[in-house]
């Protein structure tokens, strides 16, 4: 015969009692007789389970509960798992302005602007990326920097004129100074 449990007075979950045993007697005979007395005194209260269909209810209830466990772990990873990706983006986003920075320098040196970096404060936030994160426009942006702002690229000058040093040839000698020149300038 098949060893019950009566069901709890809700219905819904077995009524699980634990008894203590003395040292070397079976716990099956006692769960029996627990089980007997529980099924004569209560036995208006319920459904009566078998010890198979205890098992599967635990079983059913022990999955459930991994269940919500694994999907809990899974939350709490979430914002960590945001968190990193954003990071990644704004490291990824300041490598591409690095770069872009590098490449619009480094044709301004080489279009003889006096002051580079002012232009490139100019032009930064209108710069156009590829898939790769080089920029697209630079020689755009800077031919209309160059239209809009022509101080910052210094005056045009024609080679050997002067206000430019052709970096072929030697500065002008400044004038030489007497020594009672010296000494005046710096009594004054």
């Amino acid at each position: 015969m098949p060893e019950t449990t009566p069901a709890s007075p809700t219905g819904n979950a077995p009524a699980l009692s634990s008894t203590s045993q003395p040292d070397g007697q079976n716990g099956a005979q006692g769960t029996v007789k627990q089980s007997q007395q529980q099924q004569t005194t209560n036995s208006d209260e319920g459904k009566l389970f078998t010890q198979a269909e205890l098992n599967q209810i635990v079983q059913q209830r022990l999955k459930e509960e991994q269940k919500r466990a694994q999907k809990k772990a899974e939350q709490d990873q979430l914002p960590e798992l945001d968190r990193l990706k954003r990071q990644l983006e704004e490291f990824q986003s300041e490598a591409r302005r690095q770069r872009a920075e590098n490449i619009v320098l480094k044709t301004l040196s080489g279009q003889g602007a006096e002051y580079p970096e002012a232009v490139w404060k100019i032009v930064k936030d209108d710069l156009v990326f590829d898939d790769a994160g080089n920029p697209t426009n630079v020689e755009l942006l800077l031919k209309t920097a160059k239209q809009n702002f022509p101080k910052l690229f210094g005056k045009q000058t024609q080679p050997g004129s002067p206000g430019k040093i052709d970096p072929g040839t030697k500065a002008p000698a400044a004038p030489a100074l007497s020594m009672n020149d010296m000494i005046r300038a710096a009594l004054r």
